[in-house]
């Protein structure tokens, strides 16, 4: 997937941190925590919330919200929690 640098959306990591779940995208720093304790990656070897919050951080929006994968969390409470500890 190429980057197309006039495509990004500067403001979606701030439209994605003010809904509600969305509040700490900001402070990733791509440990990988979030894919490792995720059940659906266990399952789907291609779903990787770690790439989708950097494409989130990168402003691609248009590939975020025409992906299924954003869809298929189960649980972003843990996600959350791993993230809070950080």
């Amino acid at each position: 997937m190429a980057i197309v640098l006039n495509e990004l959306d500067a403001r979606f990591k701030y439209d994605v941190a003010n809904e509600p779940g969305g509040e700490n995208v900001k402070l990733c720093f791509a440990c990988g925590l979030c894919t490792a304790s995720c059940p659906v990656a266990d399952i789907d070897p291609e779903y990787n919330p770690r790439k989708i919050i950097r494409m989130v951080l990168l402003g691609m929006r248009k590939e975020v919200l025409s992906s299924d994968f954003p869809w298929f969390c189960t649980n972003a409470i843990p996600a959350r929690l791993i993230a809070l500890k950080m």
